[in-house]
């Protein structure tokens, strides 16, 4: 039962969920230039507008508390309707958890979202 609840959780969760392939103007956004793959940048795009590139939630990821707690994972889980990018993350010792870090694409802020199932027995 406790399987079946999770997995409607993360279905609910993955539903929001939003990549959308922008393409890059090359004669006005040199800034971008540097982020382009084939013409265009992933990014992960918020239902008010805001945008974040998978390059940009890594480097903001990775300047945050959450690399003291494992390796940050190349891929981007974005969710437009709470404005997060999810990057799973590589942890050990935290049986039963499968942790990410959350950046919030509004504020640039990062943390780590455990994600732990089961119950804790005493």
């Amino acid at each position: 039962m406790k399987k079946i609840i999770f997995f409607l959780f993360l279905l609910i969760v993955l539903s929001g969920c939003q990549v959308i392939n922008q393409p890059v103007d090359n004669q006005n956004n040199s800034q971008d230039n540097n982020l382009a793959v084939d013409d265009s940048v992933k990014a992960c795009q918020t239902d008010s507008g805001a945008s974040l590139t998978l390059e940009e939630a890594l480097a903001i990821a990775n300047d945050s508390t959450c690399v003291q707690e494992g390796a940050v994972k190349e891929d981007c889980n974005c969710n437009a309707t709470t404005g997060t990018c999810w990057l799973d993350m590589d942890v050990e010792g935290h049986e039963g958890c499968n942790p990410a870090c959350v950046v919030n694409i509004e504020t640039g802020e990062a943390e780590v979202n455990w994600r732990c199932t089961g119950l804790i027995v005493e």
